[in-house]
């Protein structure tokens, strides 16, 4: 198990927030997934071996917003 953390530009509210929370959870080698709005930091705990990076850029770029790195 990993925790990861990625600053995330575009979003506007806590849906904005709650929405990412939701699609993200579904990728299979995610564990925890916790979204602050506040801070426009998304928090993952997430499973080593099966990570990928490019699924969860997919999935947030898919939302309109962007990981800044």
């Amino acid at each position: 198990m990993e925790k990861l953390s990625f600053k995330i530009e575009g979003m506007h509210c806590m849906g904005c927030a709650l929405g990412l929370e939701e699609e993200i959870e579904k990728l299979d080698f995610v564990n925890k997934v916790e979204v602050i709005f506040d801070t426009k930091t998304m928090i993952l705990e997430v499973d080593s071996e099966k990570y990928d990076y490019s699924k969860v850029s997919e999935t947030v770029e898919k939302l309109g917003f962007k990981i800044v790195k």
